[in-house]
């Protein structure tokens, strides 16, 4: 009896879904684009529901709307990666660029999932952090040149006359 009960516990375990999750790239330089990826490994009767990120950042009433540091430039749809038995691999990807050095704590990945009665968030057991870097511009070092040469044009009696006949 109590083998049969290990045995249940197992298999109710098993049929959880796992979520992990990966950056392309952990330091990048401003204007660079990462892939956010997230997979779930679920039964193949859960519905698994990614998610879907909004960096617009909640101004103070009276203040302008700041413009978001992370920019979502590409959602992917989910793909199946593999199926095997009642077993099934999705994946989500999320292209993103960022325009503001710092250090960006982007959190744990998390996705609903939602099996007969049971409606719950997985959430992978890393957090994805994002170093962007910016290039030093050294201005005292560099000559700023014109690109092109400034026009010279005759002077013509008929861009003053007028003046000078006022003047008369």
């Amino acid at each position: 009896y109590v083998s049969a009960l290990l045995a249940g516990g197992l298999a109710v375990a098993q049929s959880t879904p796992t979520i992990t999750s990966h950056i392309s790239a952990d330091t990048v330089m401003i204007g660079d684009r990462v892939t956010l990826t997230i997979e779930v490994d679920a039964d193949v009767m859960q519905h698994i529901v990614f998610p879907t990120f909004d960096f617009t950042r909640n101004a103070p009433e009276g203040a302008e709307q700041q413009e978001p540091s992370i920019e979502v430039i590409n959602d992917f749809a989910p793909d199946t990666i593999s199926m095997g038995g009642r077993r099934v691999l999705l994946r989500k990807r999320y292209e993103m660029a960022v325009y503001d050095e710092g250090i960006y704590k982007l959190g744990k990945a998390q996705a609903l999932y939602v099996d007969k009665n049971i409606v719950d968030t997985l959430i992978a057991e890393r957090e994805e952090e994002l170093y962007v870097k910016t290039f030093q511009i050294d201005s005292t070092m560099t000559t700023v040149r014109d690109l092109k040469p400034q026009m010279t044009l005759k002077l013509r009696f008929a861009e003053f006359g007028g003046y000078l006949g006022i003047a008369l």
